[in-house]
């Protein structure tokens, strides 16, 4: 059974979802305004890059989020599946704790670029502040820390008391 056929959206999800992919429709609205500029009028735009970019960032990074609510991102897992239960589950609390870390430093990186680059616009969209990026890629990192903290507590707790009223969700999530 795939992940996809369990899974049910929460209201975070939606949020991220409908964020990102706005964020990604404006981008390919922004792309094709760039072309119809440079290849069809006589304008010079030169935003449109620059707005391309930041939405990717935008779409880029919320998108993670809902990826990894639905447990969709790239996996290889032929030998995992092979290991027994409690193994898997270990294996899956040691890989948790590593991108963990990596989310966290992440967040506190982008707290300190956003504080840094607040009172910084970009080039040809003045409205726009650097500081912007840093915190829409900042929030999405720190809601996967959440996410990442919830599975990992409970993979620990299945450890600790060698069964979960919840065993089928562990499977689900922590061992894919």
């Amino acid at each position: 059974m795939n992940s996809q056929d369990k899974f049910r959206p929460s209201l975070l999800y939606n949020v991220f979802q409908t964020v990102a992919t706005i964020a990604f429709i404006a981008m390919v609205a922004t792309i094709i305004l760039q072309l119809l500029f440079r290849f069809a009028l006589p304008i010079t735009a030169f935003w449109t890059e620059e707005l391309a970019r930041l939405l990717n960032a935008t779409f880029t990074f919320l998108g993670a989020v809902v990826v990894w609510m639905r447990r969709d991102h790239i996996r290889v897992d032929y030998l995992v599946n092979r290991l027994p239960h409690r193994v898997r589950v270990s294996l899956g609390l040691l890989v948790n704790l590593l991108m963990g870390w990596f989310m966290v430093s992440l967040t506190i990186g982008c707290s300190v670029m956003a504080q840094t680059t607040w009172n910084t616009f970009a080039t040809t969209i003045p409205w726009w502040r650097i500081g912007y990026t840093y915190v829409i890629i900042g929030i999405s990192a720190a809601t996967i820390v959440m996410l990442i903290f919830i599975e990992t507590l409970q993979a620990a707790l299945f450890l600790v008391k060698g069964k979960s009223s919840s065993k089928a969700h562990l499977e689900e999530r922590v061992h894919q």
